[in-house]
């Protein structure tokens, strides 16, 4: 009896995994963006030198009032 049990859902299996409709289309998903998973950290430091180069050009301005002043 187990082994009929067996048999039946043996072939069961096989005729639904013969099924003319396709579960998902045939072409494949492409992604847009390729993914990097260092994209945040160039993000931060990307902002992180943009930040150095104003506070280095503020640093560079208030110097050059303070040497107009003086002299």
């Amino acid at each position: 009896m187990r082994i009929f049990f067996l048999i039946a859902a043996i072939a069961l299996s096989s005729l639904y995994g013969c099924s003319d409709k396709p579960s998902e289309p045939a072409t494949p998903k492409v992604r847009e963006k390729h993914f990097n998973p260092w994209e945040d950290q160039m993000k931060a430091m990307d902002d992180a030198k943009n930040l150095e180069k104003q506070l280095q050009q503020e640093a560079e301005d208030v110097d050059k009032k303070v040497r107009d002043m003086g002299g």
